[in-house]
């Protein structure tokens, strides 16, 4: 197939750029605006909104993002309002209001002596922390970045969903430096931490986080996990060590002890190990050393896990399997505009970028916890593994139950799915058999009253969202009821040994509770011997009645579909019927995301309608996550010989003919053309070498792609890249 070379053309002016500039929704989103956690900044433009102004994808595992304060009730780990930072870590809390947690793999850049401490707000020389400024400061939604006002150094952060890629641009010194702390932990310490040096590229290990560290709700919320880290540098490490600090038995290490004058000297008294390959203690960090030119600049990359080292070191292969950081940025600025532009609206630029931050906070949590191959960690301590839903954490009950997820149900139904199935598999693995009010990484924090859970399970299941054992939720969704509950007399189930006798037979006669545990008994035992079974497996749909109701029997149950043998139907131009046969490949993209499934033609309708249009079936597996009814995209390949193709962006129109922008001597060409065949990106463009064709292009010919919109016939135009 002949292809024409294709090159951008520079806008001349900045004026003309921001003129014609369209803006997408992940444009709006400004990270800073609710990162305080101080009260006297409520009331100012950024909010007291306890959010991270760091990197992310959509409900992805890992956060990247700076942090200023490790200690006090500073949950995300950073606030506006404060001057220094201590480092970026891997892993944060979002807007929550109590005392955070994660925080996890510390890693700072510094020039100069070694730190093994992070230094006091008051006085950041006395480790590594560094002074920083808001005017140096820019947060996007794909990419932060700030300047170390200490040391000189820039420091820029990217995500994938289960990985993130540091880039420092250091300047001139003898010693420049990466060291990561392994035991900080927002809101406390890990207790233990492992590190390995496994090539001259590469560390990995894991810190584990118990209560008696601190963390969520300085250990009341029961914090209790392991985070697996595979690190990867991309300069080779030649001057290197490990310190470890030794911490007395006994010593507390909760929250207080990020501000304690004793703790800190034995984290300054730490010992280093200058090329030690292997280590396991209480309070561990690594460093490595290299000398810099002015504006060099050296990166660091890492697959985060909370099943095992061998899961992040897969979690980091799959999401960045190169170098390219600015690829990285780009990768997780389309994850955000195709989850952000589920929701278009209009108004003033202010109100768009208060309504696109809100969504985008929204798509924070419940995040993933499971890794790239569906493994993840059970609440009975064991791996398990998710092959029809990503297993979920973070889950704020009662803060979501009336606002976020009914909009999740709208605007993205797997999410909840996904959610759903997650606190089933809590409830069945924790063996408590009830859902928790407030989820923290399988701990059951016990905050907050009331069930929020099942008024999430009860939305879903009433706007069709059940794409999960709805008999263990329902079964759990009674347990957490009558676990939490509150009767007429304000008696918990916990407390009823505390009421008086002549109390609770009057409260069963008044609520009528002996014959309601009959009737449950009895339609209980009835739902046990009245089961149907498919003929094939599949998904259920058009279910419309309710437990325990006598359904209609003169109307159909439900309705069950074969996902694995599915059909599309689409429709193409009669003049592309030659095209097109039975047996052709096909691929079916759905609308709303999850990937592409391969079909292959099935059936063409002998008939074009009055529109010239022919219907065409394609046969497709759909692998148990197509449903019936969703709109899909649909391409279908086949070789049409040489053909010039070129970018539709190419095309403009100038009074009602296509006109085509060529790059000859420096100058824009102007040259009349007629488009063909076309598919979503291309067009198939006349050619003049053929006999008779007049208006069109030539095989080699330099189209202009970009900035053509005001073109005029031979504009001076410049090549900005190729």
């Amino acid at each position: 197939m002949k292809r024409l070379i294709v090159v951008y053309l520079l806008f001349i002016s900045l004026n003309v750029l921001n003129a014609w500039a369209q803006k997408s929704p992940a444009d709006y989103v400004n990270p800073i605006i609710g990162a305080t956690t101080a009260d006297e900044m409520a009331g100012s433009d950024h909010g007291l909104g306890k959010t991270f102004p760091g990197v992310c994808t959509p409900f992805g595992l890992v956060q990247l993002s700076p942090d200023t304060k490790t200690g006090g009730d500073n949950g995300p780990g950073y606030s506006w309002h404060h001057s220094t930072i201590e480092g970026f870590s891997f892993t944060h809390m979002s807007g929550i209001g109590w005392y955070g947690d994660l925080g996890n793999f510390l890693v700072m850049p510094t020039t100069g002596e070694l730190h093994t401490f992070k230094g006091t707000e008051e006085n950041p020389e006395s480790g590594y922390r560094s002074r920083y400024s808001h005017d140096r400061e820019v947060a996007k939604v794909d990419g932060y970045s700030v300047m170390l006002d200490d040391y000189g150094i820039q420091v820029e952060l990217a995500a994938a969903s289960r990985s993130g890629m540091m880039r420092f641009t250091y300047p001139q010194s003898e010693v420049s430096r990466i060291q990561i702390d392994l035991a900080r932990r927002i809101g406390g310490t890990s207790t233990e931490q492992y590190v390995e040096v496994v090539d001259d590229y590469t560390i990995k290990g894991w810190m584990k986080c118990t209560p008696d560290g601190g963390g969520w709700g300085d250990g009341a919320g029961q914090g209790n996990y392991t985070a697996y880290f595979y690190c990867c540098f991309d300069r080779p490490l030649k001057n290197f060590g490990l310190w470890s600090a030794d911490i007395p038995e006994g010593v507390e290490r909760k929250n207080a002890s990020n501000d304690d004058p004793a703790y800190h000297e034995y984290i300054k008294n730490a010992h280093v190990f200058p090329r030690k390959k292997i280590a396991q203690g209480k309070h561990l960090g690594f460093y490595t050393e290299f000398s810099t030119r002015e504006g060099e600049q050296a990166l660091l990359k890492c697959g985060i896990s909370f099943v095992s080292i061998e899961g992040a070191r897969k979690n980091l292969q799959s999401d960045i399997s190169d170098w390219n950081f600015d690829g990285v940025r780009q990768r997780a600025r389309r994850q955000w505009n195709e989850a952000l532009s589920g929701v278009q609206v209009e108004g003033e630029e202010k109100d768009k970028t208060i309504f696109y931050t809100s969504l985008y906070h929204t798509m924070i949590d419940p995040r993933c916890f499971s890794d790239v191959d569906g493994a993840y960690p059970g609440a009975d301590g064991k791996v398990h593994y998710a092959d029809n839903f990503i297993y979920r954490t973070i889950f704020s009950g009662w803060d979501v139950f009336r606002s976020q997820f009914p909009l999740q149900t709208i605007t993205n139904p797997r999410l909840v799915d996904d959610e759903i199935n997650s606190l089933i598999q809590l409830a069945e693995l924790s063996g408590k058999k009830y859902f928790p009010r407030w989820e923290f990484l399988n701990a059951y924090s016990g905050c907050m009253v009331g069930n929020p859970a099942v008024s999430v399970v009860a939305d879903a299941y009433n706007k069709g969202i059940r794409n999960y054992d709805t008999r263990k939720a329902l079964e759990y969704s009674l347990n957490t009821v009558r676990t939490f509950g509150n009767n007429e007399q304000g008696y918990t189930p916990d407390d009823f040994s505390k009421v008086p006798e002549e109390t609770m037979k009057l409260a069963k006669v008044k609520s009528g509770y002996e014959q309601s545990k009959s009737q449950y008994e009895l339609t209980k035992r009835e739902t046990e011997h009245a089961t149907l079974v498919a003929p094939f497996d599949g998904i259920v749909a058009n279910l419309f009645s309710k437990p325990y109701n006598l359904a209609n029997t003169s109307e159909a149950f439900c309705t069950v579909i074969d996902t694995r043998g599915m059909e599309t139907d689409f429709t193409v131009l009669e003049n592309e019927l030659a095209f097109i046969k039975t047996g052709d490949k096909v691929m079916i993209t759905p609308y709303a995301g999850g990937g592409s499934y391969e079909g292959s033609v099935s059936e063409i309708n002998p008939l074009v309608d009055a529109n010239g249009m022919v219907k065409v079936k394609a046969a497709v597996n759909g692998q148990g996550k197509l449903f019936s009814g969703m709109n899909v995209r649909v391409s279908v390949k086949r070789s049409l010989g040489e053909q010039l193709v070129i970018p539709k962006t190419a095309v403009v129109l100038r009074s009602g003919k296509q006109v085509v922008f060529t790059l000859k001597e420096g100058k824009a060409m102007w040259n009349y053309v007629h488009t063909g065949l076309e598919n979503a990106t291309e067009y198939v463009v006349s050619d003049k070498s053929q006999g008779g064709v007049e208006d069109g292009l030539l095989e080699g010919d330099t189209v202009i792609v970009t900035g053509n919109l005001n073109l005029a016939h031979e504009t001076e135009v410049t090549i900005s890249g190729e």
